[in-house]
């Protein structure tokens, strides 16, 4: 039984996610870029200038590239509900964390009113 392009897909993505969001900006990259050298080279700039051209192409078609893919993601990834979390009877051992405030302590009356409100 043959599976549909679009099933198989997806089932490659559930796969190896990291491969597929890295190889798609890896492609688009690499054909934005092969565009505008292409335009640069058609256009008779010197060869001691296309270094510089290619990599402020690749900076630039990278960026382009990820926003379009992350967009894509977005798009195409619906929202899925979490596991609804219950500490009516107080927080489990495992659930407890450790909780940072930043704070800019400028005087010892200050430490003191802050280490009163955080017991």
């Amino acid at each position: 039984m043959r599976l549909r392009f679009p099933k198989s897909l997806r089932r490659a993505a559930s796969r190896r996610p990291l491969l597929l969001y890295l190889g798609t900006i890896t492609l688009i990259t690499a054909i934005i870029t092969d565009l505008l050298m292409e335009q640069a080279l058609w256009l008779g700039i010197d060869d001691y200038a296309l270094l510089p051209i290619g990599i402020l192409s690749v900076l630039a078609a990278s960026q382009l590239a990820t926003a379009l893919v992350n967009w894509l993601a977005t798009e195409l990834v619906g929202p899925r509900s979490l596991p609804r979390m219950d500490f009516s009877e107080g927080i489990a051992t495992t659930s407890r964390t450790l909780v940072v405030v930043p704070t800019m302590l400028t005087t010892v009356a200050m430490s003191k009113s802050w280490l009163r409100r955080s017991k």
